[in-house]
């Protein structure tokens, strides 16, 4: 059997910053490119063409129109150059972890690949089979349908993605998102995707309650059950930053975590906020059930993973310390002190469960002089 080919394949607009670093993530695994330039002023084009010159390729400019099209475009001139489309935004890092093209199978129309934006990670469209001629939908935070209008996908965990967030075009990201989706629910009104992104952009600029209005439209109308319960959540987190009482805020994010249990945002976000107003007794329950969340692996969108790799058991064991149930916060300090969570926050953690042994009466005295001593020379090292 031949090789199957893979392209690459991107929009970019001023890139120049930061082009090198995606192309030299991503160069090893392709075999062809295809780029188009939607109106560069600073020399995106030249740095380019530099560094692909060794692989087949073109670079076309085409006038900006919004996403959806210029997608369509990049595609169209794209599919004849693999057999295989590979889509990345100039602001990410692709990660190999053992990429081996021989297991891709053209029974499929394309593979899902994780995205991490800041620790928030999700299953996002990525690698797409150049023969089911796909149509990208949307005038921004598009997505990919194929002409039959069945998607067969996989997932494929070898390569990730790492949003990086830094892209040429990001300065005014959020006011053209809220200006090319206000048009959009103008075209459909009925169109939900529109809808939470256009929640998640008043959010992203701080607009609370516009964002808390759509967040609820959508979840009231999306037909996508996690999507609908990401709105739920994020309509409750957003209500922090208002003057909602703390029984409007508990209610909305209570309703969210009950639509959704085994997700674990939505409570420890509660149990924070509990923190913050030292509600101790309901902070302890609300991390209680936060901490014995596992890792939600059937779910695919906007997974905070820090709240399952440490967090919620942290905000536990502090909830427990002031709960005066310190049994529980030494075991829970101890469990982070043996995780990759409790190396990165070992200090304030040894010193969290130094407290909490303290006040059962076993604490050791020479430990604390340790600590304090190491944290005195860790200081001298900055």
């Amino acid at each position: 059997m031949s090789k199957q080919t893979i392209c690459l394949n991107m929009i970019v607009k001023n890139e120049s910053r930061i082009i090198e670093r995606c192309i030299s993530s991503v160069k090893h695994l392709i075999d062809t490119w295809c780029i188009v330039d939607t109106g560069s002023t600073d020399g995106t084009q030249d740095i380019i063409k530099k560094l692909l010159a060794d692989k087949p390729g073109e670079l076309i400019e085409r006038p900006w129109v919004n996403f959806g099209h210029n997608r369509n475009e990049a595609l169209r001139f794209g599919e004849k150059w693999g057999d295989w489309i590979l889509l990345i935004d100039a602001d990410m890092v692709l990660k190999d972890e053992g990429f081996n093209r021989n297991i891709l199978n053209q029974e499929v129309e394309g593979y899902d690949v994780i995205q991490d934006n800041h620790g928030i990670r999700y299953y996002n469209f990525r690698l797409l089979n150049a023969k089911k001629n796909w149509q990208c939908v949307g005038v921004t935070h598009e997505y990919y349908t194929p002409a039959a209008g069945i998607s067969k996908r996989e997932q494929l965990d070898s390569i990730w993605f790492l949003d990086v967030s830094d892209g040429g075009s990001k300065s005014d990201k959020f006011e053209r998102d809220i200006k090319l989706l206000t048009q959009g629910l103008i075209d459909e009104p009925n169109n939900h995707r529109y809808m939470f992104y256009l929640a998640q952009s008043y959010r992203d600029t701080q607009q609370w309650e516009l964002a808390i209005e759509w967040y609820l439209k959508c979840a009231r109308e999306s037909k996508w059950d996690e999507e609908s319960w990401y709105a739920d959540y994020m309509a409750g987190w957003c209500m922090r930053n208002t003057d909602r009482t703390i029984e409007e805020i508990s209610n909305q994010l209570l309703k969210a975590w009950m639509r959704r249990p085994w997700r674990a945002e939505s409570i420890y976000t509660l149990s924070e906020e509990y923190q913050k107003r030292k509600m101790w007794p309901q902070a302890y329950t609300a991390a209680k059930a936060a901490a014995s969340t596992d890792y939600p692996k059937g779910d695919v969108l906007f997974i905070t993973a820090g709240v399952y790799e440490g967090g919620a058991i942290d905000a536990f064991a502090v909830a427990s310390y002031w709960h005066q149930k310190y049994d529980e916060s030494i075991t829970a300090c101890q469990k982070l002190l043996e995780s990759n969570y409790g190396q990165v926050h070992k200090n304030r953690i040894r010193l969290n469960l130094w407290f909490a042994e303290r006040a059962l009466g076993y604490y050791n005295e020479d430990a604390l002089h340790h600590f304090i001593r190491e944290k005195k020379q860790n200081l001298k090292s900055f």
